[in-house]
């Protein structure tokens, strides 16, 4: 899979935890993934990163020819 940013990305740091302060980086901004089907398909269903089920790494798919400005 290829991923390249398509608008400026900002970077944000939280915590996963407060009791024990683990910093956490991510990324908003636009990106373009290339790849095969089946697999943009699994990162759309279920999200990208290693925190997804605690509500990091959120995808959202932009129609072609449109997207959204951060």
């Amino acid at each position: 899979m290829i991923l390249e940013r398509v608008s400026k990305v900002h970077q944000h740091i939280d915590f996963f935890r407060m009791s024990n302060r683990y910093p956490l980086k991510s990324w908003n901004g636009v990106f373009r993934l290339k790849g095969p089907k089946a697999l943009l398909q699994k990162a759309v269903d279920c999200d990208l990163g290693s925190k997804n089920s605690a509500g990091f790494g959120c995808v959202e798919v932009a129609e072609k020819g449109k997207r959204k400005e951060e």
